[in-house]
């Protein structure tokens, strides 16, 4: 049999080089642990010249164009910790034979309770699997000691749409206030909204605004001596990420920085999963662009998910809900999630009823 491994090569505009979150290859290596090999990369958002029968585990989100959907009748897939993003759906639902392909391929799984309501509402059978990120400690689990506090795209506030000139001032005097914390973060801090050349000032800002947040949460010590992480790099052209094979090599160097890790702070979801299967303590945090109506920042799409997690919120530049001990010890709520998730993997792939 031949393998095919589900990636997320191609970006919203319809390039394969450009900013690129991440998280869809953590994604791919959660299905990687139980392919036998990769016979070929099957783009989700492209189409596929390939004409032989392989099989494919079909975890991601779905998916900028809907018109490609359902796949080739060649691919022999296994629908688990599914995601539909909520602006693509009417469309996707509107395309002849997808309704016949999920009926065809039931009962499905789905990544979120949302997505869940969403095919349940069109009359086919599904349940909510969680997210297949959650197994990632089947292979990257570490044996060692754990070091270090990671950032990893923590919720901050934005300028101008959250903060108002006042906020502003006291971002900036926080810093100020801890002038060698804001030095040593400023140097060295990657983050979601400073990314692709957009400055100093920016960068000091945004540095400032997260001693403001999370300094009531820890030391300045910690702080400075944290690493700073974001999900959203350049791939393709022009940069080293230029094949998949060097995209899940990057992936996996940061699944493993996280597996040895004392604790992560994020407001990426694929960074919080695996987390809890590397069983490395992880704290969710979010603010008011969780609560907004948008497809790719709202709430919807983390229903069932952000229960497994310890979260705190961000209102401005002030923490509500700060817990009282750190470390925290991770919830163990996804663990059945993530056997059953182990289970109906290796069954697909052996050939065992699913």
């Amino acid at each position: 049999m031949k393998y095919a491994l589900l990636v997320g090569k191609t970006l919203s505009n319809g390039s394969t080089s450009g900013i690129k979150n991440i998280g869809d290859y953590m994604q791919s290596l959660a299905a990687l642990q139980y392919l036998p090999q990769v016979d070929e990369y099957y783009d989700r958002d492209s189409v596929n010249s390939e004409n032989q029968v392989v099989k494919m585990i079909m975890n991601a989100w779905y998916m900028w164009k809907p018109e490609l959907f359902p796949v080739s009748q060649r691919i022999i897939p296994l629908p688990i910790s599914m995601h539909i993003s909520p602006m693509i759906a009417r469309n996707l639902f509107e395309i002849p034979n997808v309704v016949q392909w999920f009926k065809k391929h039931e009962p499905i799984g789905c990544r979120d309770t949302g997505t869940e309501k969403l095919l349940k509402a069109h009359g086919i059978d599904s349940y909510f699997s969680g997210c297949l990120t959650l197994t990632l400690g089947k292979k990257y689990i570490s044996q060692g000691n754990k070091r270090g506090l990671v950032f990893v795209d923590p919720y901050i506030a934005r300028i101008f749409s959250e903060l108002n000139l006042v906020d502003c001032f006291s971002i900036l005097f926080a810093g100020i206030v801890h002038f060698r914390t804001w030095m040593k973060i400023a140097g060295k801090f990657l983050h979601t909204y400073c990314i692709d050349g957009s400055g100093i000032l920016r960068r000091l800002f945004y540095s400032a605004c997260l001693i403001k947040t999370y300094g009531k949460l820890f030391s300045m010590k910690e702080l400075r001596e944290a690493q700073y992480i974001t999900h959203m790099i350049k791939v393709g052209e022009g940069t080293l990420l230029n094949t998949e094979e060097k995209k899940l090599e990057y992936t996996e160097s940061l699944l493993k920085i996280y597996a040895s890790s004392k604790m992560i702070v994020t407001g990426r979801i694929h960074c919080a999963l695996p987390c809890l299967g590397l069983e490395t303590p992880v704290l969710f945090t979010d603010g008011i662009a969780f609560e907004e109506k948008s497809p790719l920042s709202s709430s919807g799409r983390f229903g069932g998910l952000i229960e497994l997690f310890n979260v705190v919120h961000v209102k401005k530049s002030k923490l509500v809900d700060i817990p009282s001990v750190l470390p925290l010890r991770n919830k163990d709520t996804y663990k059945q999630f993530a056997i059953d998730l182990e289970k109906k993997c290796e069954a697909f792939v052996s050939n065992s009823v699913v």
